[in-house]
């Protein structure tokens, strides 16, 4: 942890995040991770996209740091919206929207890093994705990489999604990936409120929609520490698709 520290002083950000995405693009081609990977494009606002054929809508909590979130959401969306995703080609949540930074319009807002909460360009990311994170799993879609938050840092009022189907990001680090296993292409689109996100999945040809189920035991007698279990019932029956620790936190 004392070396963690000693780099974030000496290593400017921007490095570190140049230098971790370098490892992660390393990484994928000794892993053999030959993804097809969508490209950054801006879909053709004069055509209509396809019938939406699946949606996901969560509340949007109220609160000092609502402006920023509506804002570095907007900023996200405006990279994601009407993006083709062709057959067997993967979406990266990072690749598309790129870097968070002030240079890009994003505005401080709340993350939680290292189990603490703290102000960071692009807080409220995490809502996005967790709302795409959760219509992927209703689409069937593959998740090739997807991160659970590592502290329970919510109330009953202040949670916007079960824990379980939340997608934290982090650039460089932690990002969502998501594959088409359909034979014609798939495009997410948004619409964003003061009170609330829909996501849509649309497509020219029905999407199959599964119904999930989330189970979440405490993990000690006090303090708010769970385990969540995310279960989708398929053809064949229940399938149990993940399992997430939360620590605890101090709750304000």
């Amino acid at each position: 942890m004392a070396i963690q520290a000693l780099v974030r002083q000496v290593i400017p950000l921007p490095l570190r995040r140049w230098l971790r995405v370098q490892y992660r693009h390393l990484d994928d081609k000794l892993r053999g991770r030959h993804y097809t990977f969508v490209p950054l494009q801006r879909y053709n606002s004069g055509v209509m996209l396809p019938p939406a054929q699946l949606s996901v809508q969560q509340s949007i909590i109220p609160g000092p740091g609502l402006t920023p979130k509506l804002t570095n959401m907007q900023l996200a969306i405006a990279r994601l919206e009407g993006v083709p995703i062709p057959s067997g080609q993967v979406l990266s949540f990072w690749r598309l929207v790129g870097v968070p930074s002030a240079r890009q319009g994003y505005q401080a807002g709340r993350n939680i890093i290292n189990g603490q909460l703290s102000m960071g360009y692009g807080g409220g990311l995490c809502q996005l994705s967790s709302a795409i994170y959760e219509l992927a799993l209703r689409a069937g879609m593959p998740v090739l990489e997807r991160h659970p938050h590592s502290t329970n840092v919510y109330t009953p009022q202040t949670a916007y999604t079960p824990l379980g189907l939340d997608a934290t990001l982090a650039y460089g680090y932690k990002d969502l990936r998501l594959q088409n296993p359909w034979p014609f292409p798939l495009y997410f689109s948004f619409n964003l409120a003061q009170d609330c996100i829909q996501v849509s999945l649309c497509a020219t040809e029905p999407i199959p929609a599964y119904s999930i189920r989330v189970d979440q035991q405490p993990r000690q007698q006090h303090g708010n520490a769970l385990t969540a279990r995310v279960y989708r019932q398929e053809p064949d029956g229940e399938r149990l698709l993940t399992t997430d620790w939360y620590a605890a936190a101090d709750l304000p």
